[in-house]
């Protein structure tokens, strides 16, 4: 049988975005793109542990300028490619395969309906990052070194 001809069986509305929370994530896969205003950005397809369910997937969008810097920062540190105080030149193509922890959240859209999106990467050490492991039996699966 051709991998490309398969029986579908879910309408959209069948897959249901995920509760607001924080979830362990893997980066999947990363286009560079450009935003509406024209700056450099990163459209990042991420892979959301889905406690009850098959993973998520949630793509985020990641514009490369000095105001949006933080948030780039927080994603590198999250997956393990950023240590705390140090600069990082980026290398996307070593961003495939990494995880860690990220929080989402839950937004209504009238076009869209609900819908996932990146609140925050969670830096590892920090009280977020250490409170969803704390009493768990389970760790990071192949998260980042913790700092």
């Amino acid at each position: 049988m051709d991998e490309y001809n398969v029986t579908l069986t879910q309408d959209p509305s069948d897959r249901e975005a995920l509760p607001s929370g924080v979830y362990e994530f893997t980066a999947r896969s990363f286009e560079r793109t450009r935003s509406s205003t024209g700056k450099p950005m990163v459209k990042l397809l991420l892979d959301v542990s889905n406690p009850s369910g098959p993973d998520q997937a949630v793509y985020c969008y990641l514009v490369i300028s000095q105001s949006t810097e933080w948030k780039l920062s927080q994603f590198f540190l999250a997956i393990g490619l950023k240590r705390p105080g140090e600069a990082v030149t980026v290398n996307w193509n070593d961003v495939p395969g990494k995880g860690g922890l990220l929080e989402l959240e839950l937004e209504q859209s009238e076009q869209h309906g609900a819908q996932n999106s990146v609140k925050s990467f969670i830096v590892p050490g920090s009280q977020k990052h250490t409170g969803y492991y704390a009493g768990r039996a389970l760790r990071p699966k192949e998260g980042p070194e913790v700092f």
